[in-house]
């Protein structure tokens, strides 16, 4: 198992990254597959999202519904938001 001291990220390598540019980020297979990881998950959040509305729709007929359920589900990320901001 990894240690917090196996997970810091080495400057001089971080800098030796920068100077090669993004080709070399997408070469290096951790970062690959934490950004692949991070797409998933944002294409399922918002197919998720969509699919709430729609069957929120389809359910009641109401635009109300939909912004009810929006709320719902923003609310929560945007109170953490603020409550980060002010730390």
């Amino acid at each position: 198992m990894a240690t917090e001291e196996d997970q810091t990220i080495d400057p001089v390598a971080a800098l030796e990254i920068e100077a090669h540019g993004f080709k070399e980020l997408l070469n290096n297979n951790e970062f690959r597959k934490i950004w692949l990881s991070q797409i998933a998950s944002q294409l399922a959040d918002k197919f998720l999202v969509y699919s709430l509305l729609t069957v929120t729709y389809q359910r009641s007929g109401a635009n109300t519904q939909e912004a009810v359920v929006l709320l719902a589900y923003t609310t929560p990320s945007a109170r953490k938001a603020a409550i980060s901001a002010e730390s």
